[in-house]
């Protein structure tokens, strides 16, 4: 009797591939799920699996590269911010969930803050160390998005009802600060608007390489749904990405037209509904009164509540004790948790596993960081700047949102570091 076996051919390709495809399933699997069960907990079986969805899919991808990596993949081969990544992750992980004294919890806080740190990995040792092969990676995954984007904008403009119909379904609500808040397909406005500032800067670098009319149009479609998310950390570390590539690149007149296609686009916008311009002066002022830390304003507050939670706790809560996984399970005025620390990521950290683990991330951007520099100045300008750039913005970001945390960006942005550390480690060998 003929028997038939199935031999997967593994090979950077694939892998490739497959990153690129978990991208635009999950930010299509939002929709799915909302339409299949809604926006409660699983229930049952089929309920659960569905939901883990995109967990397993990114265990299928962690699974190839250790097959492509053929047994070579071995602690003794990690770099120095490698094993501080693992170690980050390993013991915050032990001592978060010896913390908070239940499995349940800890599990959500993981998936949330730590499963999406397998990209880190498969970036690192899933494709071969070569820049092309990570920016051709990046360029699939950011147009794709260039469709989300014009997907949000025709929700937006010609089909209200149904992002509203959708976000409500989705369990959140509909945002609005004078206009309300674009958030595509995530239904979010938060968590699209972290994607649309990474795609912006992306097309900027592209300017910067190439003086394109192309670039400047795709530029202005990310800024556009960027500034209607009105997501002010978001937007804030957008000019800070800007502002930096600019001077990396000493290209001041790509500057001036950029601004020039962002005032476009603005005018536009002013022309279809006059209140764009409270929105401008909205985000000016409660930026400001954000920086200066004015009582009054619901996220000063909030962190002026977490501070004092770290203070009677220094060394945690444990895991889902903190953030939005302890607004989940324990409701906003519960003291049984760090409720209070949805709006800036190193606050939750310290809410959550104490010094500890701010002091292990805190070794770990510091270690990237140093790196990056020092890979700067032996090569000023290359895909890295690009790179390096989204880990300053999303570094300052964490500052007022929980953005490692926002689960689909998460993936995205320890893959970018995954390709940062590759090139590093790269720069190394070849020196």
């Amino acid at each position: 009797m003929k028997t038939w076996k199935f031999k997967l051919k593994v090979n950077d390709k694939l892998i490739l591939n497959n990153i690129v495809a978990f991208f635009i399933f999950q930010s299509l699997f939002i929709t799915f799920r909302i339409l299949v069960i809604g926006s409660r907990d699983s229930s049952n079986a089929f309920e659960f699996f569905i939901s883990s969805l995109p967990d397993l899919f990114a265990l299928y991808i962690f699974a190839l590269v250790l097959l492509n990596g053929e047994g070579k993949i071995s602690y003794k081969n990690f770099s120095l911010l490698d094993k501080i990544i693992f170690g980050f992750i390993f013991s915050n992980i032990i001592l978060g969930t010896f913390l908070a004294g239940n499995i349940m919890l800890s599990l959500y806080a993981i998936r949330m803050s730590y499963f999406p740190m397998i990209f880190y990995f498969i970036a690192r040792f899933g494709i071969k160390a070569d820049s092309d092969q990570f920016e051709i990676v990046t360029k699939k995954i950011v147009n794709w998005y260039i469709i989300i984007g014009i997907i949000g904008l025709i929700l937006y403009f010609f089909m209200p009802e149904v992002m509203e119909y959708m976000t409500l379904k989705s369990g959140a609500i509909v945002l609005s600060g004078y206009i309300i808040r674009i958030g595509s397909v995530f239904w979010s406005p938060v968590v699209f608007a972290s994607f649309m500032s990474v795609c912006a800067i992306y097309f900027y670098y592209k300017i910067l390489q190439k003086d394109n009319i192309w670039y400047y149009l795709l530029f202005s479609l990310f800024w556009c749904c960027l500034f209607l998310s009105v997501t002010r950390g978001a937007i804030i570390t957008f000019f800070i990405g800007w502002v930096v590539l600019t001077i990396m690149y000493g290209k001041y007149r790509a500057f001036l037209k950029s601004t020039g296609f962002i005032a476009i686009v603005m005018i536009i916008l002013w022309f279809v509904d006059p209140s764009v311009y409270k929105v401008s002066a909205f985000i000016a002022e409660s930026s400001v009164e954000t920086m200066m830390l004015t009582k009054g304003y619901s996220r000063v507050d909030l962190w002026i509540a977490s501070f004092e939670d770290f203070i009677e706790k220094p060394m945690g809560y444990g895991l889902g004790k903190a953030g939005h996984v302890a607004v989940r399970f324990f409701g906003k005025l519960s003291k049984e948790a760090a409720v209070s620390s949805t709006d800036g990521w190193y606050l939750k950290l310290a809410n959550e596993t104490g010094l500890w683990g701010l002091l292990t991330y805190f070794t770990l951007i510091i270690t990237f960081f140093i790196q990056s520099i020092k890979y700067l100045r032996k090569i000023k300008h290359s895909f890295f700047n690009f790179l390096f750039v989204i880990f300053l913005m999303v570094g300052v970001q964490n500052i007022v949102s929980n953005v490692n945390d926002f689960y689909s960006f998460s993936c995205l942005f320890w893959l970018i570091i995954g390709f940062s550390q590759n090139l590093i480690v790269l720069s190394w060998i070849t020196k």
